[in-house]
């Protein structure tokens, strides 16, 4: 689980949100328009199925669910391909996503913190708003 309030924090424009709105979660379901064999693939078999995906194809629906007791989301969006799906030296060794911690989440909506199953939601034994040492701090 990653935070999410990091992407509410500025408008379009760059401007900073006064209170950034967003959601507990957000889920990719899948449309059904592509799949892949369930066998391991190779590279070469992997980046040979993703070429052949259509431009304009529906990959995945982005669903929000509001707080940890939403039992349904709401669709905001979905994910289209735009252009041919490549692979590229930049995308395959130099891409880096960072993720947002979710305790900071929890600190700006910390009435979620009781309904969270720490076991089913974040695969812990327990949550709370402090967030565990970093790879850099444990092993420093």
């Amino acid at each position: 689980m990653v935070g999410l309030s990091d992407a509410a924090a500025f408008c379009q424009d760059g401007t900073p949100v006064e209170s950034p709105a967003f959601p507990f979660e957000l889920r990719f379901e899948n449309t059904g328009e592509v799949s892949f064999p369930e066998s391991v693939q190779t590279q070469e078999e992997l980046i040979a199925n993703m070429k052949a995906i259509a431009v304009g194809t529906s990959l995945f629906n982005v669903v929000a669910y509001e707080t940890p007791a939403s039992t349904t989301g709401v669709k905001i969006g979905e994910i289209v391909t735009t252009s041919e799906c490549l692979s590229s030296t930049f995308g395959d060794s130099h891409f880096f996503v960072q993720h947002q911690r979710v305790e900071e989440d929890w600190a700006i909506y910390p009435e979620w913190l009781d309904d969270i199953d720490a076991a089913r939601d974040c695969g812990a034994s327990s949550i709370s708003l402090d967030a565990p040492p970093t790879c850099a701090e444990k092993y420093a």
